[in-house]
């Protein structure tokens, strides 16, 4: 049981996997290698955004399934909301870090790339901002997972996936790194939409089908 429930969303991280991905894919298809280096350099910060969003978001996940389950949907929305939020406030702060000091700071890790990098802070901003919109897709799958809305992600997964495929290898060819940053974020945004409007219409659903619930708020 545990098995077939969880199935789709094996197929979905694979998907996840290569809608991160896919603007690398076109950079190294389409450009040269110090390209695809200078890609890479910039795009590592998401990693740790990924990271430290884990951080915020994981610690919740038992709370917000027990709320869930309960019925609590003012708790389960408050919390999502105060993750949202927090999320925000970590976005301004690596945005603004990255427009500042983060081409300085990444020549310094990679010192060989150092003229590639020069023109490249508008792309960094663009892979910090889409790294953000990812951490808020986080938020909203990991909501949709616990309100066992398995075939929707895998749905929507299947879609952006789609997406991927027609619009990466475009993006790159018209702006290089930069349109790579810009699909990504692109890709990335789509995500965060169509979860946070599934995420909504779910919540939406469970109220309709359990009215004796709405005293527990």
């Amino acid at each position: 049981q545990l098995f077939r429930d969880n199935v789709l969303l094996f197929f979905s991280v694979v998907l996840d996997f290569y809608i991160f991905s896919a603007s690398k894919y076109a950079i190294e298809a389409h450009m040269a290698d110090r390209d695809l280096a200078v890609y890479g350099a910039i795009f590592m910060p998401t990693s740790v955004i990924n990271l430290v969003a884990g951080f915020v978001i994981r610690p919740y996940l038992t709370k917000l399934a027990v709320d869930w389950e309960t019925g609590h949907l003012k708790a389960f929305r408050k919390i999502i909301m105060n993750l949202a939020l927090i999320i925000a406030a970590l976005t301004v702060l690596a945005v603004g870090g990255a427009w500042l000091l983060g081409i300085p700071v990444i020549s310094l890790l990679y010192p060989n790339l150092r003229e590639g990098l020069s023109t490249c802070r508008a792309a960094l901003v663009l892979i910090i901002l889409g790294g953000a919109l990812n951490a808020f897709m986080n938020l909203f799958y990991y909501s949709l997972v616990i309100m066992k809305k398995q075939k929707y992600i895998f749905g929507v997964y299947g879609l952006v996936s789609l997406m991927a495929v027609l619009v990466s290898t475009p993006f790159v060819r018209w702006g290089g790194i930069f349109g790579g940053a810009l699909a990504y974020v692109v890709l990335t945004g789509a995500l965060m939409v169509l979860f946070g409007l599934i995420d909504l219409a779910g919540i939406l659903e469970h109220k309709r089908k359990n009215p004796e619930q709405r005293n527990l708020e």
